[in-house]
């Protein structure tokens, strides 16, 4: 059995379903790769989850429409799932990925991407963790928040916009001396 990994799209500061969108792709069990965005509580109905976007990345849009519309309950699937892990591998096994038997929501620093070049989808079964750069790199973004905030920035806003091994790129937006995005080191 495997992990089914969820890239968090929302805050990074918040973990689990609850940072309102986490996105994955995943590989169903006929070999095609499904891309998922759920959403916590933004369906109209509480702690169940919504389902904002599923498609199969391996077919083209006409066929889409037809072949995951009816694999939703309930319209686009709000409502139908609680907003639990377990909710989120029933929907995941009811879109035919038997495999997975646990979901965990990664940092935003742990690299996955389920985008590759040329508009192409990865699917989280190819990601591998690297624990320590993680954290060196989350040691690095407590720095930069920490460092906003004694200037006064009530909110600071910090986006990630690339990264490679050692170094990321990183914007931080309501600094009026770094207008431009900076290369940072991280040693781990």
């Amino acid at each position: 059995m495997r992990t089914l990994y969820f890239r968090k799209m929302g805050s990074d500061k918040v973990d689990g379903i609850t940072n309102h969108r986490i996105r994955t792709v995943f590989t169903a069990d006929n070999g095609h790769n499904i891309f998922l965005e759920v959403c916590s509580g933004a369906g109209p109905v509480t702690e169940k989850l919504s389902i904002t976007h599923c498609f199969d990345t391996t077919v083209s849009s006409d066929e889409n429409k037809s072949s995951m519309k009816g694999s939703l309950e309930g319209g686009r699937g709000y409502g139908v799932y609680p907003e639990t892990f377990e909710g989120i591998l029933k929907l995941v096994h009811d879109l035919g990925a038997s495999k997975y038997d646990s979901v965990e929501v990664l940092d935003c620093m742990d690299d996955y991407d389920y985008k590759g070049e040329n508009n192409t989808y990865i699917s989280c079964d190819t990601f591998v963790r690297n624990r320590r750069r993680t954290r060196a790199r989350n040691i690095l973004l407590d720095q930069l928040y920490a460092a906003q905030k004694k200037k006064g920035i009530k909110y600071p806003l910090i986006s990630v916009l690339a990264k490679e091994d050692m170094r990321m790129k990183i914007r931080t937006h309501f600094d009026k001396n770094d207008p431009e995005a900076q290369w940072y080191d991280v040693k781990y």
